[in-house]
């Protein structure tokens, strides 16, 4: 089986064979280019490419009305895959990510640039993603509220705030120039954006809005998970608002917010069931309680939900589809007309 690396090798000299080929010079053959390309698909998978003729206006390709997501979109949920590690006491920040140059690909420039330290810490990691992504990488941060993570691995519990705190500071420490430690070089590149990629807190309540107000660009929201009441969603982008004045901050916090969802056969059944299954480390009971909340299991429901959000101020939604069957998406695009 190829890898993408060897498709995309493959598909580049696949593709410019076929421009050549393609040429309209006098007397020059024509190709059936969405066919050629279509070829290149085996099983399930997908190859969406798009051709504009800047000479004529003519433009071919292949699945030319499908979206595709583009290679690097894999950075930002690696990154906050790392962070949530990190803040629920799995990983820390200055922690070193060993690896060795048999495990670098060809395109690999930050890595390999310092293979011979054996590795890179997790915050030069994202600094990296970062660097490659042209400064496009925002970074999402939370404790987290299971405490059998914690638990896992011996870590403390209780202090999982302030250790959030302190590493945020040496997130930016690094990010900003400053040596890790005494005696060390600054640790490079440095990112793009000054000061390193906005960071977006995933906090609830009072406390834990005042201190993030103190150091996020905004808050991911997690109370419109299970259902939207535009009241209650209302209030509490008021009270995420009140904090940021309350810090002395002029800038208007980027609020984002989350929201499981399900459609077709079954959608009730299945919205709910995850729903338990997430919460059922918190008790039968609560788990229980929560699913019978969850209310997106039809389209409109999921619209109606999704103009709430917009009609009381949401930046940005994420949505979370409760299966792993991509049929979802064509279902989630035609109850929203996209």
């Amino acid at each position: 089986m190829r890898n993408r690396r060897e498709f995309l090798i493959a598909s580049v000299s696949m593709l410019a064979a076929t421009a050549a080929g393609a040429s309209t010079a006098p007397g020059a053959q024509t190709l059936d280019v969405p066919a050629r390309l279509a070829a290149l698909e085996v099983g399930a998978a997908r190859l969406g490419v798009c051709f504009l003729d800047t000479a004529t206006g003519e433009v071919t390709g292949n699945r030319l009305d499908e979206h595709f997501a583009m290679c690097s979109t894999f950075k930002l949920p690696l990154v906050a895959a790392c962070l949530r590690e990190a803040h629920e006491g799995r990983l820390q920040l200055s922690e070193v990510l060993p690896y060795s140059k048999a495990d670098l690909l060809p395109w690999a420039p930050v890595t390999s640039a310092h293979v011979e330290q054996g590795g890179l810490s997790i915050a030069v990691l994202m600094q990296a993603a970062q660097e490659m992504s042209d400064g496009r990488l925002t970074v999402g941060i939370g404790v987290g509220g299971r405490e059998h993570d914690y638990r896992a691995i011996n870590g403390d519990y209780r202090r999982r705030w302030s250790r959030m705190d302190d590493q945020v500071t040496t997130m930016r420490s690094i990010w900003a120039g400053e040596p890790p430690f005494e005696g060390a070089d600054p640790v490079g590149p440095p990112p793009v954006q000054a000061g390193g990629p906005p960071l977006v807190a995933g906090v609830m309540g009072p406390k834990a809005l005042a201190r993030a107000a103190r150091w996020a660009v905004g808050v991911d929201d997690g109370g419109s998970v299970f259902g939207v009441d535009p009241e209650v969603v209302g209030a509490t982008y008021a009270r995420i608002r009140d904090a940021w004045r309350d810090a002395g901050r002029d800038d208007a916090p980027h609020i984002s917010a989350s929201l499981w969802y399900a459609l077709g056969d079954g959608a009730s059944e299945r919205l709910s069931g995850y729903c338990a299954d997430y919460m059922r480390i918190f008790g039968e009971e609560l788990a229980d309680m929560m699913a019978g909340m969850t209310t997106c299991n039809t389209p409109e429901a999921l619209r109606s939900a999704v103009a709430a959000l917009e009609q009381v101020g949401c930046d940005e939604l994420f949505l979370v589809p409760t299966t792993a069957d991509v049929t979802e998406l064509d279902r989630t695009r035609d109850a929203l007309g996209i």
